[in-house]
């Protein structure tokens, strides 16, 4: 796969993206709870996902391997799914909540939060560049708030809530992406595998959710109600897929610029499509964001010629004696390139045979 490719699909897949945020919030308002359509999402998924298990010949295998090959992944991969689910809940619920542009501009400060957990729980630097944008982001997302967002009128409470569940959407997510990587250099599964277990999580999960949430499910949709479900549950599989597949073959930093183009498809949609309006803070905030997300990506470019310095593992399959492979070892590589030129600072940059790092 070319670069020009891989990035035009993480493009896609940030446009799909946007367009789900869209079906969700005209879902939400026909009076589907959001934790629904989570669980209607993450059904579609696992369909998806065990049709590519099944069929697609690079990663096709018996269904008895769909779920794993040893305790260790299949520990890893629930902590995923578990944490995952966090970012895909929260950012659902914002989205019924607050406009699209709003959530998507709180959202896009993921990265940051990222930034702080990597110094918490992998032990890299934490640059005084990223500290600048952890502090630029948030003036963005204060921004969102408002003043009015500390009176007492229903509405105002409400608005302010979908704020804080967007922000916990995104440190959320980036628990996940750090989880990602710090388990890139000790499994690496094919990425139906991966994405069967994050749709087991919105299965298994939005149920608690809707109990938490109070939320009342909906058994009676219509037509046009069902349609809306199988939409939303569609582009986040076909998202995910063109998301995963594009970020295996990119460096971080490129990728994590053209993930930000779904930021005005987000702004064009909410101004089109939905009743809520584009308030000038939010344009506002979301020239901010981009600010601090630009000075996050900077910063990645710094460190990565230190973390291209270090050793990561690679997968090494385990066969019996027909060729069947069982399980997997691990070893350390010392080269800092393979021989297509991925990065191996990066474990989710892999070759093009659909085994990938948990992304």
């Amino acid at each position: 796969m070319s670069r020009r490719c891989a990035l035009g699909l993480i493009a896609l897949s940030s446009f799909g993206f946007a367009v789900q945020s869209l079906v969700v919030k005209v879902a939400t308002r026909g009076r589907f709870a959001p934790m629904e359509v989570v669980f209607f999402r993450g059904w579609l998924q696992a369909l998806g996902c065990c049709g590519a298990l099944a069929c697609h010949g690079p990663v096709a295998r018996p269904p008895a391997r769909w779920f794993g090959d040893t305790r260790t992944e299949v520990k890893w991969l629930c902590a995923r799914g578990f944490v995952g689910f966090g970012g895909i809940c929260f950012s659902f619920k914002a989205v019924s909540m607050i406009g699209l542009a709003e959530s998507q501009v709180v959202g896009t400060v993921s990265p940051v939060f990222a930034a702080a957990y990597a110094r918490l729980f992998l032990g890299e630097p934490w640059l005084a560049l990223e500290k600048l944008a952890a502090v630029v982001s948030f003036a963005g997302v204060a921004l969102q708030f408002g003043p009015e967002s500390l009176g007492a009128r229903g509405d105002d409470r409400r608005h302010a809530l979908g704020l804080a569940y967007s922000l916990l959407g995104a440190a959320s997510a980036a628990g996940a992406h750090v989880l990602v990587r710090l388990l890139g250099t000790r499994i690496k599964v094919d990425w139906p595998i991966l994405m069967l277990y994050q749709a087991m999580g919105q299965i298994l999960l939005s149920g608690v959710a809707l109990v938490g949430f109070g939320e009342r499910p909906r058994l009676d949709p219509s037509p046009l109600q069902l349609a809306y479900l199988g939409a939303c549950g569609f582009l986040g599989f076909f998202s995910q897929v063109c998301m995963t597949r594009g970020m295996q073959r990119e460096k971080s930093a490129s990728a994590s610029i053209m993930r930000l183009s779904g930021l005005p498809w987000s702004f064009l949609f909410q101004a089109l499509a939905t009743a809520d309006a584009v308030e000038p803070r939010t344009v506002a905030g979301g020239l901010i964001v981009l600010v601090a997300m630009g000075i996050v990506v900077y910063a990645a470019r710094r460190k990565a010629p230190a973390a291209a310095a270090k050793p990561v593992a690679e997968y090494a399959p385990v066969e019996d004696k027909d060729g069947v492979e069982l399980a997997g070892t691990f070893a350390i590589a010392d080269d800092d390139d393979d021989d297509d030129g991925d990065d191996a600072a990066h474990p989710g940059d892999v070759e093009d045979d659909d085994r990938g790092a948990l992304v």
